[in-house]
């Protein structure tokens, strides 16, 4: 494994070189890979929201945000991220004017027009932090879970108006964890609250209605990055009788490779990574799993790259992301 925080050296001027940088203040919430490239972007409380070429480990282009960044999303074709602040704004960029941006200072005229960009670029989505995002495979659907328990969906090509509003998750921990169903439009959405331990799941085709479980066993979803579904049953193993203890510290973050043999990724509360073979089903069986401690703090993030290439973890106090490659092999 390596660390994924390298960009190009560069020299101040006064016989120091810069060989790295990376997130300062504050957690690091947000992650996305690129669904083209082997890029990635990050942000965190800094307000920074910075890409990375995962080929090279180097930094391709940075941009500060007016607000904490809990949440981040590549549309279907890469061109536009969004960015969930803890203000309830969603800022909508366009990938390639990033890039433009670089990793040096720019001069005040070029942060005057990219300030006036953003502020046209910003939907006010609610009161509380955005904490999650999803688009559907087609684009035609962003999914917006917040702090307060409510999901909100928009439509991006009618200027990220609202279609629908889900209310069924509690507040005071949100809506943690969504994932589109794989058709093409997104017909189906599920959603879980970590915090409060609730999984639900939504008809898009209704309305977004609320649908019984018994009528969702058979959809199969786009990302896999809800801690709590059928295909994670088996990692949430109870200690004995105690039906509220687990053997396990909290998992908090999930995602399923693309590539050769399916397996899951889980990353817990304590900073540990396990790897599972895909679906991850109850048994009377214990769990099997391999093992790697990777950080010091709850791991708030996991996602794989094109192609399950690389692999890529986000913390929360240690403020770090970190980049494994990732090989499948036969179970």
């Amino acid at each position: 494994s390596s660390s994924s925080s390298s960009s190009s050296s560069s020299s101040s001027g006064n016989g120091l070189v810069k060989i790295t940088e990376g997130h300062s203040k504050g957690q690091i919430w947000g992650l996305a890979t690129h669904p083209i490239n082997q890029h990635m972007a990050t942000g965190g409380d800094d307000g920074m929201v910075r890409l990375w070429d995962l080929q090279s480990h180097q930094l391709i282009a940075r941009i500060e945000l007016p607000g904490r960044i809990r949440a981040l999303t590549f549309n279907p074709n890469g061109t536009i991220l969004v960015a969930g602040l803890h203000t309830g704004y969603c800022v909508i960029l366009d990938v390639a004017s990033i890039q433009a941006t670089g990793t040096g200072r720019i001069s005040s005229a070029q942060q005057s027009i990219l300030s006036e960009s953003l502020s046209r670029f910003m939907i006010h989505v609610c009161g509380d932090w955005i904490i999650s995002l999803s688009f559907s495979l087609d684009g035609s659907k962003l999914a917006v879970g917040s702090y307060n328990g409510t999901l909100y969906i928009l439509k991006p090509s009618n200027g990220y108006q609202r279609l629908y509003v889900l209310k069924g998750h509690h507040g005071n921990g949100g809506v943690t964890h969504i994932d589109f169903s794989l058709d093409e439009s997104g017909k189906y959405l599920i959603s879980n609250s970590l915090p409060n331990e609730e999984l639900y799941f939504w008809d898009m085709k209704k309305g977004g209605m609320k649908m019984n479980a018994r009528e969702c066993g058979d959809i199969s979803w786009a990302n896999h990055s809800c801690v709590f579904g059928w295909y994670t049953a088996g990692m949430w193993q109870l200690s004995g009788n105690n039906h509220h203890t687990y053997d396990s510290p909290e998992i908090s973050a999930v995602a399923k490779s693309t590539r050769g043999t399916p397996s899951l990724i889980a990353g817990d509360e304590a900073g540990t990574l396990r790897l599972y073979q895909y679906p991850c089903l109850l048994s009377n069986h214990q769990t099997l799993y391999q093992e790697y401690i990777v950080h010091t703090s709850s791991i708030t993030n996991v996602q794989f790259t094109k192609d399950s290439k690389f692999f890529i973890t986000t913390a929360g106090a240690d403020s770090s992301v970190l980049q494994f490659d990732y090989s499948s092999k036969a179970r």
